[in-house]
């Protein structure tokens, strides 16, 4: 969520990016915006992102790696709340170093 404040976010994209809400009537609380969207819960068709700026070193290192592959709590929280791994298999396995 971006803008706002819990639950009342001037952006929201769930979990499972297929849906969202913006609740910022009459604006949002931190970027004085109005509503984003027509109705204030949508689903999305396509969605895409965008950033500025040229990525670190660091960033750049370990760009082929998931937060999934290094952090086992990471793995079990999505298994204990029933997500699934939707990128499983379709990315190269990461280097071992």
């Amino acid at each position: 969520g971006m803008g706002g404040q819990h639950n009342y976010f001037g952006l929201w994209v769930d979990v499972d990016f297929g849906k969202g809400h913006s609740k910022a009537k009459p604006t949002c609380t931190t970027y004085n915006s109005p509503q984003l969207s027509a109705k204030e819960h949508f689903c999305f068709d396509r969605m895409e992102v965008w950033a500025v700026g040229d990525p670190s070193e660091a960033e750049l290192a370990k760009s082929n790696k998931s937060i999934l592959d290094v952090d086992p709590e990471a793995q079990a929280l999505l298994e204990i709340t029933g997500r699934t791994r939707h990128s499983e298999g379709l990315r190269e396995a990461p280097e071992e170093n």
